[in-house]
């Protein structure tokens, strides 16, 4: 997980949401001044930016791609996930063999980004699993023995579900995003800047979808 310090609040329900369901929670905390005192736990992973390689967005969350080894779940530091949350991914999994498996994804009609067909949203109920261009690390599982995620193929701090898109399309492993019911997963609120919405601004916007263009569109 990658997270931003406007977010604390909503940060310490994500990891009490989290905790019991994993066996390690790594966190990449982007330019905050100190670690919080709820994420001193055993099972957690803390890093400041400042001593790492400083603030990468949200390609944080894949800070320790290279490193692990099996199942590696995704996050964000803004949705609330449930009791049940590993077990039904885990089972997503087994139901698509050799896939990334999400909650969230989209469809590509177009090569540009902001035209995307969103087929299947996390927090709406999705009634079957359906497969998609680009689906959203925040609520994404794979395994490391299918396909092998290179931290530094990601070349922006602000697109990690097109850069992992392109790594997955690249090895020929197809990402699926799973049924589920609605408010099964809650956004939470949150003050300040968010991700999607910089994307939207002119220069981003056009910089993702010269990207699409190059590396997904008509590949899929």
């Amino acid at each position: 997980m990658a997270a931003v310090p406007w977010r604390e609040e909503a940060l310490e329900k994500v990891v009490n949401s989290l905790l019991p369901q994993v066996d390690e929670l790594n966190i990449y905390l982007n330019d905050w001044e100190k670690i919080p005192s709820f994420l001193d736990h055993t099972k957690i992973n803390a890093v400041r930016s400042q001593n790492e390689i400083g603030d990468i967005g949200d390609r944080g969350k894949f800070y320790w791609c290279n490193k692990i080894k099996g199942i590696h779940l995704t996050v964000d530091d803004d949705i609330l996930y449930p009791a049940n949350y590993v077990e039904k991914i885990v089972e997503g999994m087994n139901r698509n063999k050799r896939s990334v498996v999400t909650f969230h994804g989209s469809i590509l009609n177009t090569p540009k980004f902001s035209e995307k067909q969103t087929v299947s949203h996390f927090a709406r109920e999705v009634q079957s699993d359906v497969l998609v261009t680009i689906g959203g690390t925040g609520v994404m599982a794979y395994n490391t023995e299918n396909l092998k995620i290179d931290f530094d193929s990601f070349k922006c701090d602000y697109w990690a579900d097109g850069w992992f898109a392109i790594q997955a399309m690249e090895t020929g492993v197809p990402i699926i995003a799973l049924r589920h019911e609605q408010g099964w997963l809650q956004p939470l609120p949150t003050d300040g800047p968010d991700i999607w919405g910089l994307n939207k601004k002119e220069d981003r916007a056009s910089q993702i979808d010269s990207w699409i263009l190059e590396y997904l569109y008509g590949n899929e």
